[in-house]
């Protein structure tokens, strides 16, 4: 066999996917495989110089321990994951626990990681293995790093892993980090430090690399803007929380955001460029080979042993390994290698986008590479064309910077047509503009990587280092930042699309194989290459066409501290309740509410809802009125005296768009198998001014087949209760919670008669203490799977008729 490695890594994938996708037992798997073996060691005693049924029973063992491997883990994880919500029922909990990692911003928020706990309850005390996440307010100031041991009281959340999924580089986040729930604590309980930490040689270093860390970040944001210092901080360390909004928009929509994960492009960066100088020393490839695993191995510590970065070390140690034996033309065989390792440890990696975008990349530019492409004889062809001497300057100069450019477009062609297939699987996008960006920011990324790297690390132990390589890394990633901000601009190379549909899979890798066929394969035909090539472009561009499988979704936006909620129903109408407040973008930029809806596929509403006339739910309309169509205007004809209203009021009016004044037990018609029905305010609210406008907010009741969301607005404790006493408030399938999660409302008897399964939080960084640590303990004491745009960025509700699915997106 000619690679062995890759073929066992295949079949170790298909064991991991039927204990996912298969609900068999392992005894009757091995019940199924033992006459298979059976058959086939016999006919190996017939045929015995036939190796073919050799490895065919040594692919299906390795089937089987893939199998076995990944069921176990996962009847593992279940099992803690039930204790965990046993122990939730008894609110409120205390923790003992270990940290294992520094904390993480999150907007207000530090998420603190802790294993090791001890969880105790009214009536008992329970050891549980796994990640619980404490959420603690980042005015807290609460010092903790790795090997300190916290104590914390708050209401335990369990993570529900069936409605769940995190769709920012990680599928099936919680399972693979391990992790079992939250904790929440109120403000008057933050979590104290045991003044006795774990005291081991391996826990004091890593208290070590969390204060390397922490102090690799200030000097970073001290010496850089902070765009730059953002950009560098997740080059370097893999910390992206330092990412500007604008910075993260644009790295996705240039499809350059992959610069910013530590992946193989930084670790090659590492342990190609940093041994480097050895060379001139005098060593050779094998020592400066052991010297560069090395180097890997300190940058997974430095770094942190989470998935992507682990992944990205074992794949350039295998590639390195394959420098090491000899055997450079066999790199798909250790890649093959390093893919299987990686699924050993984690089987749940495979879920990861990350995961499949990494492999199938690099699996893609070794089939398809510069090797393939042919340059060269297309070059010096061209070359003896024009009739330059090969000795002469401008032929030297010229053929290796034209062999540069194509060769680093034909790299970047192949990259994003391999990835085209998950890219809109995961994210239903492509952005074409990375073609040409990676032709620069590729360059440019080493470049900050490596400064940025020798830098911080070697800055540590020599303070001059980092003095004399600020100013470089300034302007490299400057520059960088630059380029960005430039490939974004140019919108027309970002496609999208609505929905994920099969041909959209087929057509890229049809292009890949059409590229991999001889010319003769087409030659004395009439369709030729270049007209196959040209049909299947133009099959791909009219896919934004297709009809896609209709579902509801519910997008709960994340604006900031206000409300936005996008409802797009199965017939194809498209509603959006509120828009937050008004947020500022660049002169000339569409406004950021207006380009998240471009990237959701939205060119034009139906209808907009105003719930009440306060700024963080109506200001995003004075710019998204002027950048997309929308056909009419509800509200309830409450009215606001502020200058920022009245302007907006006269620009509606200057718009020529419909208003429709709805009020309780209104309804919207034309909307096929839904209905969308106010039920509050009342005529008498709004004749006699009753209330405040909080209290007066539109209370809206969505319900598509069999599937019920309540969206109160900003009503209070007070109609709440008016609420509940005078309308028959139905049971909900999701919440989306009032006033932010304010302490003022959400009270225990409308969350009784409503009774929710998921509550959604609208609310940024706030002053006001959203959300307030009340409402979370009320949620989790009715068992309630909480959900903040403050928290999960971006959450996206579809049901398809039978079942709800939630992502979120940071």
């Amino acid at each position: 066999m000619r690679r062995p490695l890759v073929v066992l890594a295949l079949a170790w994938i298909l064991g991991v996917l039927l204990a996912r996708m298969v609900p068999i037992d392992t005894f009757l798997v091995f019940v199924f495989l033992v006459p298979l073996l059976v058959v086939f060691g016999y006919a190996q005693a017939i045929r015995p110089g036939s190796r073919s049924a050799f490895w065919f029973i040594v692919i299906l063992i390795v089937i089987l321990l893939g199998f076995v491997r990944t069921r176990d883990l996962r009847d593992s994880y279940n099992a803690r994951l039930n204790r965990v919500e046993s122990i939730a029922r008894m609110n409120p909990v205390v923790l003992r626990g270990t940290v294992v990692g520094e904390p993480e911003g999150r907007g207000g928020f530090w998420r603190i990681a802790v294993d090791q706990t001890s969880l105790s309850r009214p009536a008992a005390t329970e050891e549980i293995s796994g990640i619980i996440d404490l959420w603690v307010r980042a005015d807290a100031q609460v010092p903790l790093l790795s090997g300190d041991i916290v104590f914390a009281t708050g209401n335990l959340q369990p993570y529900s892993k069936e409605i769940a999924q995190k769709k920012d580089g990680l599928n099936n986040w919680y399972e693979t980090r391990g992790a079992l729930g939250s904790l929440f604590l109120s403000e008057s309980t933050l979590p104290t430090r045991s003044q006795n930490h774990q005291s081991s040689k391996l826990r004091t270093l890593f208290r070590w690399r969390d204060q390397w860390r922490s102090s690799i970040r200030d000097w970073l944001t001290n010496n850089l803007s902070v765009e730059n210092s953002g950009l560098v901080m997740a080059m370097t360390i893999g910390d992206r929380t330092g990412l500007t909004p604008s910075l993260r928009e644009s790295l996705t929509r240039s499809g350059l955001l992959h610069i910013t994960a530590i992946s193989g492009l930084h670790v090659t960066a590492l342990i190609l460029i940093l041994p480097w100088p050895l060379k001139l020393l005098g060593l050779k490839r094998r020592e400066r080979s052991w010297i560069a695993i090395g180097i890997a191995l300190v940058l997974l510590f430095l770094v942190g042993a989470r998935p992507p970065v682990l992944r990205s070390v074992i794949m350039g140690i295998c590639l390195l390994l394959g420098f090491l034996m000899d055997r450079p033309k066999d790199i798909l065989n250790f890649l093959g290698a390093a893919c299987l390792i990686d699924l050993i440890l984690s089987p749940m990696e495979i879920a990861a986008p990350g995961f499949q975008f990494s492999f199938l990349v690099v699996a893609a530019l070794l089939l398809w590479g510069p090797a393939f492409s042919q340059i060269d004889r297309l070059l010096n062809g061209l070359f003896n064309r024009w009739e330059w001497p090969p000795t002469s300057l401008g032929y030297r100069i010229s053929s290796r910077f034209s062999r540069w450019i194509l060769t680093g477009l034909w790299t970047s062609f192949i990259a994003v047509l391999a990835s085209a297939p998950l890219s809109l699987f995961h994210f239903n996008q492509i952005a074409f503009g990375a073609i040409l960006g990676n032709l620069i920011a590729i360059p440019l990324t080493l470049g900050v990587t490596s400064l940025g790297m020798i830098a911080t690390f070697g800055g540590w132990v020599a303070p001059v280092i980092s003095d004399l390589l600020i100013d470089s890394l300034s302007l490299c990633s400057s520059l960088l930042v630059d380029w960005i901000f430039w490939t974004d601009s140019h919108s027309f190379l970002f496609y999208r699309v609505s929905g994920f549909h099969i041909i959209q899979a087929l057509i890229p890798f049809l292009l890949l194989l059409l590229v991999r066929q001889d010319q003769l394969w087409l030659s004395g035909r009439r369709m030729t290459r270049f007209r196959l090539s040209l049909l299947l472009l133009f099959v791909l561009a009219l896919l934004p066409f297709v009809p896609e499988q209709k579902h509801f979704r519910a997008t709960f936006l994340d604006v900031g501290q206000g409300d936005s909620i996008l409802l797009e129903f199965p017939e194809g109408r498209k509603l959006l309740v509120d828009s937050g407040p008004s947020q500022k973008s660049a002169p000339g930029n569409i406004s950021p509410l207006g380009s998240q809806l471009l990237r959701f596929g939205i060119r034009r509403l139906d209808g907009i809802f105003i719930t009440h006339p306060e700024s963080d739910h109506y200001g995003g309309f004075i710019d998204l009125i002027e950048e997309i169509p929308i056909d009419t205007l509800y509200c309830s004809g409450d009215s606001n005296t502020s200058e920022q209203f009245q302007t907006f009021a006269r620009d509606i009016e200057r718009k020529g768009i419909p208003i429709e004044r709805v009020l309780h037990g209104d309804s919207l018609s034309g909307i096929r198998d839904a209905t969308v029905t106010v039920l509050s305010p009342f005529s008498e609210d709004l004749i006699y001014g009753l209330d405040n406008r909080n209290e007066r907010s539109l209370v809206i009741l969505v319900e598509v087949e069999g599937f019920r969301m309540l969206l109160p607005g900003d009503i209070g404790e007070h109609r709440e209760e008016m609420l509940s006493n005078e309308t028959n408030l139905p049971d909900v399938d999701l919440l989306k919670i009032p006033h932010h999660g304010s302490r003022f409302s959400t009270t225990e008897k409308f969350l009784w008669m409503t009774q929710p399964e998921i509550a959604v939080i609208q609310c940024g960084e706030n002053s006001h203490g959203h959300p307030a640590p009340e409402v979370l303990s009320r949620l989790t004491a009715f068992n309630i799977e909480v959900f903040t745009t403050l928290f999960d960025g971006n959450i996206r509700v579809t049901w398809d008729g039978k079942k709800m699915l939630i992502e979120t997106q940071e």
